[in-house]
């Protein structure tokens, strides 16, 4: 370590432990008793040592330390499984304040059973597939999603719920199977059974619901026996692509967009009142009041079931009973709703409701245990110099999923050391965990501190999945009361040396990030919290929601603010600032994805010391980010390399980088690890060679560069567990370019 290191790691210790500036008191006095409240050993956290962050375990103060932390091999595997509980959760809560959980559509609209349970082929009924004949609504790219069925004889419809999945699936089915169709409650059940199980000219639905029923499943192997009986199976799901298996994914085709909800409600609603009122509907439609009403249901993102209730409640209107205005201000729903909760029969259910909205997708086990303890935590607030009673056997599984109207399906857990099968628990109510919440939060003001109180709990356990989706939760109610939530909640978390407690935080600010009415008070927080003379941890949490939680809804934005912390001497600070534009490179939107590599590569051409050490640490973890799958081919790929392949201007922006890093001391055994992971990743998939090969041919600029490229690339062709088609594959590539400089 330098004597410039050592003096810059003094100062650092020294800024964590001082107060923030005199012009923000008002804040700094609620910090201070939040951390009095929540750090109790105020000496481990002004040193740092109740911080349970990778950085801890290595030194802090040294380039060693923060390489290590960026290319550790558990603590990358560990990030990665918070982000996907993180996505996870706010899936599955709808957590943008109107979106849906990931439902069974079907089973809602038309209230038939679970497809759990029953026979394991259920016909649908002729009147439902009648009426998806009279009301389906095709949308763009409807001769798309015919002609794959036609080609393949297996079809994956994807996208979010409530943009008609299952009505498309069923409409396509219907056309081309004359022997009706069948629901399916499983996928691996369709695929394992026999072919005397399979109906001739059948069409069979499947809806894939949790991410575990997506892995390892080949479609590819079932079609020739499906084609045998003329038969075709479309299955549907919510889940992204990449979540999907390459054997689903080849099949795949996502959906941009619902269908327009106008034209939706048009066919609904002129098959409530026949065509001898058309005129009359197509009037009721074009008012205003109808078309506020669809530009909530839209903003909302509730889906396409509230616009055939709308039809329901319009009918009357097109019938001259009632006026159209009166329909429109009127809420059915959020009574309906209410008078259900209300109506629960035991306090068990009650609490068991609660926790279904706060962990829906989760194990029943983990849904059953976080009811219970919300139940104990309502106990004890009645009764404070009482034990909480326990009533063991008061209600059945059976009685507590009829009570609140859900239902148990098959998923998978993963338990660290592998996945294991495991009893998932969903809700069969529309934008249920939103309803919930809104509902307690607006009609039970005494539950408030006790809600707050068990989410917080919740949010410190040890499940990640608990973790984000309690965080998430949390976000919700600040979406509806953000002050109390930020006041009681938040700012205690942002401002802990614990970093469970910071990414709760990170997960909670980005529900209200994504509100319009909200989205500008936490880019001013974020902001606040950035600068250099706050406490260290909130530096921290602004600089991790900077990432995939707020900075996703204005990258640019994001990307500026964390250049001005890039030149901070804090290596966990940099830390975070590596995560957070490698969460914010793992964006599906290329643009996005390119715009990260502009600023990390502008960072590492300044004359600041510190910004180019974190635009190199930033590289190398982007570099080394989990394996991608390429939604088209099904291939796994480094996500970099997969970026940048087809790009020749960023593919020498990627080997500028790659060259820096090489010959900058300290970081050159780091870049040279990240380099021997990508060839060692070629070795195992031989399409990822070619472009790699040309990649790693971009990198030397001068001797030393080749030098160094062939030394590494010799030493690992020879090593135990090598890649040596790899290594003489980029070694002929490296000759090749240098014949070609000469050449020259």
């Amino acid at each position: 370590m330098t004597a410039m290191d050592d003096e810059r790691r003094v100062r650092e210790t020294k800024k964590d432990g001082d107060q923030a500036s005199p012009g923000s008191s008002k804040i700094n006095e609620r910090e201070t008793a939040d951390k009095a409240a929540m750090e109790p050993a105020s000496t481990k956290a002004e040193s740092g040592e109740g911080d349970s962050d990778k950085a801890d375990a290595e030194d802090v103060g040294t380039l060693t330390g923060l390489m290590a932390a960026v290319t550790d091999e558990s603590s990358r595997r560990s990030r990665n499984l918070e982000a996907l509980a993180q996505e996870a959760a706010f899936r599955n809560l709808g957590a943008l304040a109107g979106h849906q959980q990931v439902a069974h559509q079907y089973n809602y609209i038309y209230a038939s059973p679970s497809l759990s349970g029953g026979e394991r082929f259920e016909p649908v009924p002729p009147e439902v597939l009648a009426k998806v004949r009279q009301r389906f609504v095709r949308r763009p790219g409807h001769t798309v999603l015919w002609r794959k069925l036609v080609e393949k004889a297996a079809l994956v419809i994807a996208g979010p719920a409530g943009y008609g999945k299952a009505w498309t699936a069923l409409h396509l089915l219907d056309a081309m199977c004359e022997g009706g169709v069948r629901r399916v409650g499983r996928l691996a059940d369709l695929v394992q059974v026999d072919d005397d199980s399979l109906h001739d000219q059948t069409g069979y639905l499947v809806e894939i619901v949790a991410a575990a029923d997506a892995h390892a499943i080949d479609l590819e192997s079932f079609v020739g026996r499906l084609r045998r009986r003329r038969s075709r199976v479309v299955v549907v799901t919510a889940l992204d692509l990449p979540a999907l298996s390459p054997g689903l994914a080849s099949f795949a085709q996502e959906l941009d967009a619902p269908p327009v909800a106008a034209d939706v409600l048009k066919s609904q609603l002129f098959a409530e009142v026949g065509e001898e009122h058309y005129a009359a509907a197509c009037d009721v439609v074009a008012k205003p009041a109808v078309g506020a009403v669809l530009a909530d249901l839209a903003a909302e993102r509730c889906g396409l079931d509230e616009v055939y209730r709308l039809a329901v409640r319009l009918r009357p209107a097109v019938l001259g009973e009632v006026d159209v205005e009166t329909v429109c201000a009127a809420d059915p729903s959020k009574e309906r709703f209410t008078a259900w909760f209300r109506a629960l029969p035991e306090a068990e259910d009650q609490t068991f409701a609660i926790a279904l909205a706060v962990l829906n997708g989760l194990p029943f086990a983990t849904v059953a245990e976080a009811g219970g303890l919300l139940h104990s935590h309502i106990q004890r607030a009645r009764r404070p110099h009482k034990p909480p009673r326990v009533r063991a056997f008061a209600r059945t599984t059976q009685d507590l999923l009829a009570a609140v109207r859900a239902r148990v399906a098959e998923g998978r857990e993963d338990t660290g050391y592998g996945e294991v099968s495991a009893r998932v628990v969903l809700s069969d109510l529309n934008a249920y965990p939103r309803r919930l919440l809104q509902l307690l939060w607006e009609d039970y003001p005494g539950l408030h501190p006790i809600l707050l109180a068990w989410l917080r709990e919740l949010a410190m356990g040890n499940d990640a999945r608990v973790r984000a989706s309690a965080a998430t939760a949390v976000g919700m109610v600040a979406a509806l009361d953000f002050y109390r939530t930020y006041e009681q909640v938040l700012l205690g978390w942002a401002g802990s040396w614990r970093r469970e407690d910071r990414q709760a935080a990170v997960s909670a600010l980005r529900v209200p990030a994504l509100r319009p009415d909200q989205a500008a008070v936490i880019w001013n927080l974020v902001e606040d919290w950035v600068d250099e003379e706050r406490p260290l941890p909130l530096q921290l949490t602004a600089a991790a929601a900077l990432g995939g939680s707020v900075g996703a809804s204005d990258t640019r934005r994001a990307l500026r603010i964390l250049e001005k912390q890039a030149d901070s001497v804090s290596y966990r600070l940099k830390q975070t600032i590596c995560q957070a534009a490698t969460d914010l490179f793992a964006s599906s939107d290329p643009a996005q994805a390119y715009l990260v590599l502009d600023s990390v590569n502008r960072w590492a051409t300044d004359r600041n010391i510190e910004r180019i050490r974190t635009s190199l640490a930033t590289f190398l973890q982007i570099a080394l980010d989990r394996e991608y799958t390429d939604p088209e081919t099904g291939a796994l790929w480094p996500r970099l390399l997969w970026r940048v392949r087809d790009v020749p201007a960023y593919r020498g922006v990627v080997a500028g980088l790659w060259r820096k890093a090489i010959n900058r001391p300290n970081f050159d055994e780091a870049a040279m690890g990240v380099l021997h992971h990508w060839v060692c990743l070629a070795e195992r998939y031989p399409h990822v060679r070619e472009p790699l090969s040309v990649q790693v041919a971009a990198i030397p600029e001068s001797e030393r560069d080749l030098r160094s490229l062939r030394f590494n690339l010799r030493k690992w062709s020879s090593e135990p567990n090598a890649s040596p088609a790899t290594a003489h594959i980029l070694l002929n590539a490296l000759r090749a370019e240098r014949m070609r400089d000469d050449a020259a």
